[in-house]
């Protein structure tokens, strides 16, 4: 009976070794099978991530890694000039923006970016016709409305700010900085009903202490 036992353990102890051997084997072709295009949009999402987390050097070097998998990715190559343009190297961000529109002269992304590039340039014109043009292939993308009125809000147009504060409230009404946003306009343009409606909303739904702490400060100056 000792003996059978044993057997039967033996036998168990190669079924599952037979069955671990054949997962591995699994996984290594599904990783042998991923091609170019899907490994670069992996690194993509990648860099978009440490991007949001602040991490710029290493969203970067992910930015390359797509690009350097998939040279006709477009959107790597707007990402990558998106951490050009936060490090105010507008050269290669320009650079980056041309060989995406190359690729995909309809991508709303390197029109969003090509704006603010032409904003921190100071040259509001040609920014508000590339966010402009973002927002055309884009109508949903809050960031295009909310660049376009702060261009619009530099170059004295509060009321066209205003209009596209609230075009971006629309899409995402939740949004307490959006909100502390708006009131500031509408306190430019001597709205302070507004404002305090907007202000007491950013209070109420802000998790950000700095945001909370704003909207207190420029309710106390209404008061």
């Amino acid at each position: 009976m000792a003996a059978l036992c044993g057997k039967r353990t033996v036998s168990r102890v190669w079924q599952l070794a037979a069955a671990l051997a054949l997962t591995l084997a699994s996984l290594a072709c599904a990783r042998a099978e991923v091609s170019p295009a899907q490994a670069a949009a992996l690194e993509l999402e990648r860099g978009i991530e440490l991007q949001r987390g602040g991490h710029l050097d290493q969203a970067a070097s992910a930015f390359d890694s797509a690009i350097s998998l998939d040279p006709d990715n477009p959107e790597a190559y707007a990402r990558r000039a998106f951490a050009h343009i936060v490090r105010e190297d507008f050269t290669r961000a320009v650079a980056n923006l041309n060989l995406a529109l190359d690729i995909d002269p309809d991508l709303a992304l390197a029109h969003r970016y090509r704006g603010l590039v032409f904003a921190m340039r100071d040259n509001h014109g040609q920014a508000i016709i590339a966010l402009t043009r973002a927002i055309e292939l884009a109508p949903s993308a809050v960031g295009a409305y909310t660049d376009r009125a702060a261009v619009y809000y530099d170059s004295g147009d509060a009321e066209s700010a205003l209009a596209d504060i609230d075009r971006a409230a629309a899409l995402d009404p939740e949004n307490a900085a959006l909100l502390l946003t708006r009131a500031r306009v509408h306190l430019t343009l001597g709205d302070t009903d507004s404002a305090e409606d907007d202000l007491h909303r950013a209070l109420s739904l802000s998790r950000d202490e700095s945001i909370a702490s704003a909207a207190r400060e420029l309710l106390s100056a209404i008061r």
